[in-house]
């Protein structure tokens, strides 16, 4: 073997090594409290070799090895919002939760969304270069695999690209893909059946703070410390781009809730492995027919369905604009004609407690 072939074998076992040291179940602690309060602290070397080893996602195992138990970005807000419920209900269901965390429950690649996503997602990006080279100088685009969070590793974040120029500094794009029909009313993107987790303020379309989405490209930010998100919206109506910035407050607050879960749920999962025993004892764990994300109703704790899967309006859920827990329309008696006339919507229990 040549000396420059030696080299390139050399580096790619050491990438591979830390790869495989950085995987939760190859972590050298003796307790659950010992891997929960004393991670790795990463250098910039090492966030480097992981973003590079792990460059094409989903279609990367290392990717998927170093998501196993890790809390990754996507999954942020669903944790915050189900630390809230368990905190006041300590019998709360975490298994579902936990065991798409721990990868023994993924979603099925095969449901409409997700396969409409990955066709659509080259397309958008190829979109959002030509738009942004237009307004933007000295531009670069960069694919990136998984980050890893620095002091707390369990936290990981995988955007769809680094975007930087000259007058903006450093940044990223999330792109999201609508699985809507052809709107013969509208010109440009679509305002007749916004996804929900747009609201429009006098024809001005802007994302919720308290939908997954926002949650996501704030995990990402906080991560790879780059200050603003576009977010950039594709459907065959067109396409829609906000620029989301850096809340650190907000992240604060989703954090404490984070390493709460980590310590108190994954932590001890990832040596006792008794949520694995007990879903391999009752039958094989199958892809699930839903999202990564999954929320339930506070007042039925029945989960809350995607848009797409559901029928009737009885079905349909709504998100509590103060403690961010979501309900469904029959378990809150919401009626057409009031869903109509509302832009904030507050639960009972908020409602009560401002009295």
């Amino acid at each position: 073997m040549n000396l420059k072939l030696l080299q390139k074998s050399l580096v790619c076992e050491e990438s591979t090594s830390l790869i495989e040291n950085l995987q939760m179940c190859n972590m050298p602690y003796k307790t659950a409290s010992d891997l929960a309060e004393n991670q790795p602290i990463l250098n910039e070397d090492d966030i480097s070799y992981v973003n590079k080893f792990t460059i094409g996602q989903s279609q990367n195992v290392n990717w998927h090895n170093l998501r196993h138990g890790r809390l990754t970005a996507s999954k942020f807000y669903n944790i915050f919002t189900r630390i809230n419920t368990h905190l006041e209900n300590p019998n709360s269901d975490m298994t579902s939760l936990l065991s798409t965390v721990m990868g023994y429950s993924p979603p099925n690649p095969n449901l409409k969304a997700l396969k409409f996503g990955r066709e659509s997602e080259p397309i958008a990006k190829s979109l959002y270069k030509r738009e942004y080279v237009k307004s933007h100088s000295e531009t670069c685009f960069s694919e990136c695999g998984i980050f890893l969070d620095a002091n707390n590793s369990y936290l990981a974040a995988s955007p769809d690209m680094l975007v930087s120029c000259s007058c903006c500094g450093n940044g990223l794009l999330e792109v999201k893909t609508i699985m809507a029909p052809k709107c013969d009313t509208c010109f440009a993107f679509c305002y007749c059946n916004l996804p929900s987790f747009f609201y429009n303020c006098n024809n001005s379309l802007n994302i919720k703070k308290n939908h997954s989405y926002f949650c996501q490209m704030q995990g990402q930010m906080a991560i790879t410390h780059r200050n603003w998100c576009d977010l950039f919206v594709y459907s065959v109506n067109g396409s829609y781009k906000e620029r989301v910035y850096f809340d650190k407050d907000y992240y604060d607050k989703i954090f404490v809730n984070l390493k709460y879960f980590f310590k108190t749920f994954v932590a001890p999962e990832i040596f006792s492995k008794s949520l694995q025993k007990s879903q391999s004892e009752s039958k094989s764990a199958e892809p699930m027919d839903v999202e990564a994300n999954t929320y339930f109703c506070i007042l039925c704790n029945c989960q809350i369905q995607e848009q797409e899967n559901i029928k009737s309006f009885w079905e349909r859920s709504i998100c509590c604009d103060m403690c961010d827990r979501w309900y469904h329309f029959k378990c809150v008696n919401m009626t057409k004609a009031t869903l109509y006339k509302i832009k904030d919507w507050i639960c009972q229990t908020c409602n009560q407690s401002l009295q």
